[in-house]
């Protein structure tokens, strides 16, 4: 996922821009990337540019609406897909649904947003009951929840996703999109017990009628399946493709929770859906700030995470150890004027070049306070593609070999999955298999070096004879096999990927 206003500033006014997207589609493809998600490029008062007063627009900071359609061209011209991020769900007060229609019933949107009162006096609350938000530099507005049940409202946002789909209306989808991101899916919209029955109700039609246009749009969903005893449902009922792996990001370190969490998803997860495996996101803290800024633990977990079933997902800057906290700025906040630079530590400029200072970097809350002083980019600390993309060794280096391998192994994209049950309960082994080969993948998920025993057996394929050799590791953990035994030894935070052909 892509953070257009931190990614690549192509005209020099520190702001990341939609040309600067294109020109840097070589390093996104060679990194293996086979397609792009961004953040809302629509306009807002946010920096975040969710909350908008026009869904249909292009922010002017991110350049053109020709700018946009000659990128979405280029990423086709690559056999690369663009996925759309939206959230319909909220409405601003500069909005003229909500600001026509606040403190006056007989609005034509009158009914276009929930109020708790007759007189439109009282907008419903959005997420955390908040009324609004307060941006990093300062500005506030209130912000209300959507009325999807309204039928005006459903068919305005059917029109609009059909629209970015195939802008044109000619049947060719080369301007159009390959599939949207919803944000904050909800089958009980927050819970609030007033907008209900969400999933099959109000997203199937506009899913089904986008799908109608081109069959093979895809659709996500930013909902937790973790945890969450309908998830299966409502992505059957509402024809969701894909949903966040939350259970496996927030316990990707945790091998029996792991092994817990995989039952689950393949007992439940419907036929034919699918979920991001992810280790950052825009949301969250930076996985490196999680694990102590320990490269080969991230090293462990990238391979742990985009070597499963599910599809890998890459936050910018994740791929070069790009850092940050959102708990180092929480005690600037008050907790009664809640702020949306509290995200900022995690959606920071991308590092393309030593020098921060330099030409491309998105440098857009430079000198702006706290934020700028308590910033994770530095310049000249070893986190920027410059000063990785020639060592062999760096991460950047690491994410290409193992987004690399995947791809050139079938049995890693559509192959077989299944955990592999041994005593070692401090280890998370699994195995990949297609009709071509078979892989053993172990991991140490502690900070002691451990061994363990696989009995090749009792593996969900049958593995050549005497053939097993190491295809991937930490350099430093091994393994030895004696007839039907594999024995596997592996230092603190190690990983080791066996092969059968």
């Amino acid at each position: 996922m892509i953070f257009p206003r931190s990614f690549f500033d192509s005209n020099g006014d520190r702001i990341g821009d939609l040309n600067g997207v294109t020109q840097q589609l070589d390093y996104i493809q060679d990194l293996g990337i086979t397609s792009i998600i961004m953040t809302p490029l629509y306009p807002s008062s946010y920096y975040h540019n969710y909350f908008t007063h026009d869904y249909y627009g292009i922010d002017s900071e991110f350049g053109t609406v020709d700018d946009y359609f000659n990128m979405v061209k280029e990423i086709h011209r690559r056999g690369m897909k663009f996925y759309m991020d939206t959230e319909l769900q909220y409405v601003i007060k500069e909005h003229p649904w909500f600001g026509e229609s606040f403190q006056n019933p007989n609005s034509e949107f009158s009914n276009y947003v929930m109020y708790k009162d007759s007189l439109n006096t009282e907008p419903e609350t959005m997420v955390f009951d908040l009324k609004g938000l307060k941006s990093y530099d300062g500005y506030y507005t209130d912000i209300t929840i959507v009325n999807l049940y309204k039928e005006e409202v459903a068919e305005y946002i059917k029109d609009y996703y059909a629209f970015w789909v195939d802008p044109n209306g000619d049947g060719s989808f080369e301007d159009g999109v390959d599939g949207f991101r919803i944000d904050a899916f909800h089958n009980d919209q927050l819970k609030k017990g007033i907008l209900t029955n969400l999933a099959q109700g109000f997203w199937k039609p506009i899913i089904d009628n986008s799908k109608r246009i081109n069959p093979d749009v895809t659709f996500v969903a930013e909902q937790a399946t973790w945890d969450d005893g309908d998830a299966h449902s409502w992505m059957k009922k509402s024809g969701v493709e894909v949903a966040y792996s939350f259970g496996l990001h927030f316990n990707v370190n945790n091998p029996t929770i792991l092994r817990e969490y995989f039952k689950w998803s393949k007992q439940d997860l419907p036929e034919g859906k699918n979920m991001f495996a992810f280790l950052d996101q825009h949301d969250t803290d930076r996985v490196l700030s999680k694990i102590g800024n320990n490269t080969a633990k991230n090293k462990q977990l990238a391979t742990l995470t985009y070597l499963m079933k599910f599809i890998p997902y890459i936050y910018y800057g994740q791929e070069i150890g790009m850092t940050g906290k959102r708990e180092e700025l929480i005690r600037h906040e008050s907790l009664l004027e809640l702020s949306d630079g509290l995200d900022i530590s995690v959606r920071e400029p991308f590092e393309w070049t030593a020098d921060i200072n330099e030409a491309g970097n998105a440098l857009w809350f430079e000198n702006v306070q706290p934020y700028w002083e308590k910033k994770s980019i530095k310049s000249k600390d070893g986190i920027s593609v410059e000063e990785q993309i020639n060592n062999p060794n760096s991460l950047l280096n690491f994410y290409r070999k193992i987004l690399k391998f995947r791809s050139s192994n079938s049995a890693f994209t559509t192959g077989e999955f299944e955990i592999i049950q041994h005593e070692n309960d401090s280890t998370f082994t699994y195995c990949r298999w297609n009709n071509l080969s078979g892989y053993i993948l172990a991991f140490n998920l502690t900070d002691q070096a451990t061994s363990m025993i696989i009995n090749t057996e009792e593996l969900p394929f049958e593995p050549s004879e005497n053939s097993w050799k190491t295809v991937f590791s930490d350099d430093e953990s091994q393994f030895s096999s004696l007839n039907e035994n594999i024995e596997i030894q592996m230092v603190k935070n190690g990983f080791i990927i066996l092969e059968s052909k």
